[in-house]
């Protein structure tokens, strides 16, 4: 063989073994396994479609699961991976175990998602059914979520906001893919000018998130926040809405987007004041960016 086909024929192998080893550094590989008290077969809803594995059975691919359900029709609660391995130029390798299932209502005395599901009994005081109804949602909502990695969890926010001035946050997030959150912050505004800067200002919330995306890795919220905000004086209620975009293996640090508009003054709202007197409440509104980190997560 010719010096110049030798090289020909090794340069080739060469670019061959480079192609092989990136595309297996690229490679996600899911296995399933059944103990406890799922049968097997269970069916899979992917963000990819539909399967059905047995014991050890392998898929190829990056997907999330949105739902499963074992041979019996009976739903698996915990649907994220319980090991994951990865290695510099191997194959990434999920193993799901599939183990628990949710309670039925003849397991619990009461089932969330069916018909027969009945309502805190009403006390007569409006005031009080009213935040019975609304701890009830709140819970219903935490059991029927779908378990994902890093949630349940607490997060550190540092951002920028016309109505929060430059901020430090907490925001605690329970349940799995969706559920409840709080949130408060301090900050102090530099950038914005607002006509309250000189306080320091300070803002709480409470509301509902969602996550969603192919890997679980985006957290679309909103929340209803009371504030000293820099914008006017007197306080402030605002709606808010924010997105959030988590990066990495291990969704921990992600970046934020938000907005959110609302009434200023609301101090001056409830005081009394003459019939016809125009209404103090100044309409007030927000954007918002930062990162957020994680410090704290399932």
């Amino acid at each position: 063989m010719k010096r110049t086909e030798l090289k020909t024929w090794t340069a080739t192998f060469v670019l061959f073994v480079v192609a092989s080893m990136g595309a297996s550094a690229q490679t996600i590989i899911n296995y399933f396994y059944m103990k406890g008290e799922v049968c097997a077969p269970v069916t899979l809803k992917t963000s990819r479609g539909t399967y059905v594995v047995n014991y050890g059975d392998r898929l190829d691919g990056n997907l999330t699961i949105h739902s499963a359900t074992d041979a019996n029709g009976n739903a698996i609660m915990d649907l994220s991976a319980d090991k994951t391995s990865v290695g510099t130029g191997k194959a990434t390798v999920r193993e799901y175990i599939f183990s628990t299932l949710y309670p039925t209502k003849n397991d619990s005395g009461s089932d969330y998602g069916g018909e027969d599901y009945s309502a805190p009994p009403s006390s007569g005081n409006a005031t009080v059914d009213g935040m019975g109804k609304l701890a009830d949602n709140f819970q219903r909502m935490t059991y029927n979520s779908r378990s994902v990695a890093s949630y349940p969890c607490l997060a550190l926010e540092l951002g920028l906001s016309r109505m929060y001035g430059e901020f430090a946050r907490l925001r605690w997030c329970t349940g799995g893919d969706f559920g409840f959150q709080l949130y408060g912050g301090v900050g102090k505004d530099w950038v914005f000018d607002g006509d309250n800067k000189d306080k320091l200002s300070w803002h709480a919330g409470l509301g509902y998130y969602a996550v969603g995306g192919d890997d679980d890795n985006q957290q679309f919220d909103f929340g209803v926040t009371v504030s000293e905000t820099p914008v006017v004086a007197g306080l402030a209620m605002a709606f808010d809405f924010g997105y959030r975009y988590f990066v990495g293996r291990t969704k921990r640090f992600g970046f934020f987007g938000g907005a959110g508009f609302g009434v200023g003054n609301i101090k001056e709202c409830f005081n009394e004041r003459p019939q016809g007197e125009k209404f103090p409440g100044k309409f007030v509104w927000d954007v918002q960016v930062g990162i957020c980190i994680k410090v704290f997560a399932d």
